[in-house]
């Protein structure tokens, strides 16, 4: 496996997160199924399927009928700024971006930062068009703070307007080279035959290690993403299905296709069990005994803004991962998924802590609870502790990357067997 700075680096977007992954996986021996085609699964088969260019599922079939699924579920999506379809505008003295705020971003962290572009785009060809995964990699845009000479009031904080403060500009002359022209400059296409895209802005300078601190951006939710597929590929298939799941758009409510509110998930579950030739009574038994865990980064106590968090449960960088509860149930951690993910830590020997919103404060949601409404399956939700979650730059303990794939490869080795009212961890 690369490093996790290099992993993050290379995966701007989720397109070019598949365009990762999708590379391991092909060097571990997993086989591309395509979602059109008979997939005509095989025992000890290693498998991997994608919907709309940028979620993916791979998974692992066991020698005999599988007893259940033991599925880890992370995002490849953060927080950002998404392109509209005139990329540029002369405003003024300035060629400007035109883009549009996407997920809840801290947006004030963007400000005077290099930006570059990546995504992907639609070519026009003779019959109709082909998709193509872009990235500039290269800074093209900023977004200028305003000088507090200017305007003193900035001493007093900031809460920019998307759609005022928040606009990158390119360069000053009309010669400046606009993003459709960087990219076809790039790879050596016409820029006339670039139907539509999916391009965002982005961080692209590489995280950084300050002490045993990793400096990142978008560790939300790509150390989940690290740490699971690491976990994934050095894991023994037993008797249960290991799956690794990575959905997009669960920054913005996961209700797309390539979100977890779709069927994906279930849909690659339904259809394993039929090519292992279960029946339909089998399949829904086997998801009676099966487990996931939501993994996704939760809010480490802040040093500075300790009174944001529940005095009682709140994590700390470095102090193993976090199993996260919620009474509304924005997680789907319960006593049942709750003890589960306890005794995968214990066994593998792996340390975690617990998060709890402070009680007057609303906190977000994840997608453990939206994929359930497909797929009845216990589930835990867990996450790496951070810092300054949805700010342009992020923090996490580079230990706790160690202890979710240590504590995740322990979890695909495990099948969870109910005798009566007792859950056994095979």
């Amino acid at each position: 496996m690369i490093s996790i700075t290099e992993f993050i680096k290379n995966c701007p977007t989720p397109y070019q997160s598949l365009d990762v992954i999708k590379e391991i996986l092909d060097e571990e021996g997993y086989i591309r199924l395509d979602p059109a085609d008979e997939w005509g699964l095989k025992p000890w088969g290693k498998y991997y399927t994608e919907i709309n260019g940028s979620s993916l599922i791979a998974f692992r079939t066991p020698k005999n009928k599988p007893y259940s699924f033991m599925i880890t579920a992370s995002h490849n999506d953060s927080p950002g700024f998404r392109l509209k379809e005139n990329l540029q505008s002369k405003d003024g003295e300035y060629i400007k971006v035109v883009a549009e705020p996407y997920g809840g971003m801290v947006m004030h962290t963007w400000i005077d930062r290099p930006l570059s572009v990546a995504g992907r785009i639609s070519l026009r060809t003779e019959s109709g068009f082909a998709l193509k995964n872009v990235d500039l990699k290269d800074p093209c845009c900023i977004i200028p703070g305003v000088a507090i000479h200017l305007d003193p009031e900035l001493r007093k904080g900031i809460s920019p307007s998307p759609l005022k403060d928040m606009v990158p500009i390119m360069g000053l002359s009309e010669d400046t080279p606009g993003i459709k022209k960087l990219i076809s400059g790039k790879y050596g296409i016409p820029s006339e035959d670039i139907l539509s895209y999916d391009l965002y802005l982005y961080e692209p300078s590489q995280g950084t290690l300050v002490n045993d601190l990793l400096v990142s951006p978008r560790l939300d939710d790509l150390a989940c993403a690290y740490s699971s597929l690491s976990a994934f590929l050095a894991s023994d298939t037993l008797k249960s299905i290991p799956m690794y799941v990575l959905f997009n758009n669960e920054e913005v409510g996961s209700l797309t296709m390539q979100g977890a509110a779709g069927t994906f998930l279930a849909d690659t579950m339904e259809r394993i069990s039929g090519d292992l030739s279960l029946s339909k009574e089998e399949h829904l038994r086997s998801l009676s005994r099966s487990f996931m865990l939501s993994c996704d980064n939760a809010h480490a106590l802040h040093p500075n803004h300790p009174e944001l968090s529940d005095k009682e449960n709140h994590p700390v960088l470095n102090k193993g991962i976090v199993i996260k509860a919620n009474a509304n149930m924005n997680y789907a951690t319960d006593a049942v998924s709750g003890s589960v993910a306890r005794l995968v830590c214990e066994r593998a020997s792996v340390p975690y802590q617990f998060y709890y919103n402070r009680s007057d404060i609303r906190g977000g949601t994840t997608l453990g609870n939206i994929a359930l409404s497909h797929a009845p399956i216990h589930t835990a939700d867990i996450g790496i502790a951070q810092l300054s979650m949805h700010s342009a730059m992020e923090t996490c303990g580079l230990k706790d990357i160690s202890h979710m794939t240590n504590a995740l490869r322990t979890f695909f080795e495990t099948s969870i067997v109910k005798y009566n009212q007792e859950y056994i961890l095979d």
